[in-house]
């Protein structure tokens, strides 16, 4: 069993991987551009378990893109009590980022012991979905999306649409910020 780390924040990175040493155990840190199917495809395995920083942007533009499949790995995201998470990511275990170190490590237990994976994925986009999406986050005009992806405005807007309806939100703007 392997804990992973996906956070751009170096410090946070740093100071949990000195308090999990202190439980014996290992954490694995990586940024948020090592995201992707292919780490999911080829370092993830049944029993592993994620820990997310959702405080920075790179989570809802990792996550959304590339959705997250507890059937795969135990899920603990750790989120900004100021901003919270969209709607679609708190069907997982999440806590604040400056929860205690006690409520922590309890939260750490729970995940070791939890004895199955649940079934839940939330928001399973379409591929296409998840390019609109990334696509729109990289700020691109619809035309060029159309262009890039060789399908109509109306298309984008419908997948785009779609996408939002999947992950709980009402507008593109709450998941960019």
């Amino acid at each position: 069993m392997a804990i992973y780390l996906f956070s751009d924040d170096h410090y946070f990175s740093f100071g949990l991987t000195r308090l999990l040493q202190k439980e014996h155990l290992t954490l694995k840190c990586y940024s948020w551009e090592a995201w992707g199917p292919q780490f999911t495809k080829f370092n993830l395995f049944p029993g592993d378990i994620l820990l997310l920083d959702g405080s920075t942007t790179g989570f809802n533009k990792h996550c959304i893109c590339f959705p997250l499949n507890q059937q795969i790995a135990k899920i603990f995201i750790f989120c900004d009590s100021r901003k919270g998470l969209i709607p679609v990511f708190t069907r997982w275990q999440y806590g604040d980022k400056n929860m205690p170190y006690s409520a922590l490590t309890q939260q750490l237990h729970r995940l070791l012991a939890q004895p199955a994976l649940q079934n839940f994925c939330p928001g399973r986009l379409t591929e296409r979905e998840s390019q609109v999406l990334l696509r729109l986050w990289n700020k691109l005009p619809y035309y060029r999306i159309a262009k890039d992806l060789t399908i109509s405005v109306k298309t984008i807007s419908a997948h785009k649409i779609n996408a939002l309806r999947k992950l709980g939100v009402g507008s593109i703007h709450e998941i960019l910020n």
